[in-house]
């Protein structure tokens, strides 16, 4: 059983009413008028993407759900990695961990990369379902991962719509995997690692 949230169930409600008016409508123009206006067609128009929007939120809810957590999953990346470059900026090296392959993870709690909050964010953002590490397999592991030996960084998330434009087997997002800033992109085709093709990254390398 689909839940519909109730924003969605008075849209519904208000499409079918406008719809059934209309019908009337139109039942009335077909005996007294030859053709339909300009206006007339526009209304039937807008009728039509009020009740479509309903259906495919009552159809495949789950899709769109996924969909909003990526879109979010790509703001939070821009957001971190933009924090990222102000406080290289202030302090002449990214936020380090060890190297750019020694990472943390979003499941480690608000501050889950050291040094950027409070001042450079509020909070840093987490994955929107946060619940397990290594989001770069092909299995249900959704957090973030940040590494960095302060000269390079990686930041990576891992997409749930498998047709989604930015994902790395569209992108080809680049992972660095040694310290010195060599490395290949995070999925195939050669070259590249064998990493899931859903793959969302971000780098200081802006690639």
């Amino acid at each position: 059983m689909f839940l519909v949230n109730l924003h969605t169930q008075k849209k519904i409600w208000y499409g079918k009413k406008i719809l059934r008016r209309f019908q009337l409508y139109l039942r009335w123009l077909r005996t007294t008028h030859s053709g339909f206006t300009l206006i007339e067609l526009l209304v039937v128009i807008a009728v039509i993407g009020v009740l479509a929007g309903a259906v495919v939120v009552i159809v495949n809810p789950a899709a769109q759900l996924a969909r909003a957590r990526d879109a979010q999953r790509k703001q939070d990346l821009r957001a971190i990695s933009q924090a990222l470059e102000l406080y290289a900026l202030d302090n002449g090296e990214y936020p380090v961990t060890g190297n750019v392959t020694t990472w943390r993870y979003s499941t480690a709690g608000d501050t889950w990369i050291p040094g950027l909050a409070p001042y450079y964010l509020k909070r840093v953002p987490k994955d929107p379902k946060n619940n397990a590490i290594g989001p770069w397999g092909e299995n249900q592991n959704y957090s973030y991962a940040y590494g960095s030996n302060g000269l390079h960084y990686n930041l990576v998330a891992k997409l749930e719509n498998a047709t989604d434009p930015e994902r790395c087997q569209i992108k080809r997002w680049f992972f660095i995997s040694s310290n010195n800033g060599n490395g290949n992109p995070w999925c195939p085709p050669s070259p590249g690692y064998n990493y899931s093709p859903r793959v969302y990254s971000r780098n200081d390398k802006g690639t």
